[in-house]
């Protein structure tokens, strides 16, 4: 007669407190891993409230879009530069909408002519382009002056006076409203 396979004394796996400590790990990292995620999705929302911009009509047919100011202090929003998603950055300093070359590229824009550039870093060199579509929220505008900007981040596009100079604009407290005419 044989007799059942008892484990190795010395196996760690074959305890029941060994087991009992594994499942221990598995469930602090999953609760770390929720927390990561939770951390990184309200830094995310902090640096961008806007991911999703606020959009209504009123009774003219206005188009209005609600941005939050973000913790920096800034209107960051996430919106379309032709077909190519884009995190857009509110400058009313800035004449144009300033496109780095990496998106620039993406969205299909053209390079025009070369100008040179007066930033806060001092001159540098960039392209004249035509932007078909700029959409933030529900407005979307259509053949606006832009510059192709070699050195902007390549993740964020100025929102400059080229595209803002088209809506009615007002501030109320931490949030922009923004209208079509």
């Amino acid at each position: 007669m044989s007799t059942p396979h008892k484990p190795h004394p010395k196996d760690p796996a074959a305890t029941p407190k060994a087991m009992g400590m594994g499942m221990v790990v598995g469930a602090w990292l999953v609760i770390m891993t929720v927390g990561v995620l939770a951390f990184q999705n309200w830094f995310n929302r902090a640096s961008n409230p806007n991911s999703d911009p606020f959009s209504s009509t009123d009774s003219a047919g206005r188009i209005h879009v609600e941005l939050e100011i973000n913790r920096q202090g800034h209107y960051v929003a996430d919106g379309m530069v032709n077909d190519e998603r884009v995190r857009f950055l509110l400058d009313t300093g800035a004449t144009t909408v300033a496109v780095p070359p990496g998106i620039a590229e993406r969205a299909g824009l053209p390079r025009g002519a070369r100008i040179s550039l007066n930033t806060a870093n001092g001159v540098s060199h960039g392209f004249l382009t035509r932007i078909d579509t700029v959409t933030l929220g529900d407005i979307e505008l259509h053949d606006i002056s832009g510059v192709v900007a070699p050195g902007l981040p390549d993740n964020e596009v100025l929102l400059g006076m080229s595209f803002l100079k088209h809506l009615d604009w007002r501030q109320a407290g931490s949030k922009l409203v923004l209208a079509t005419r």
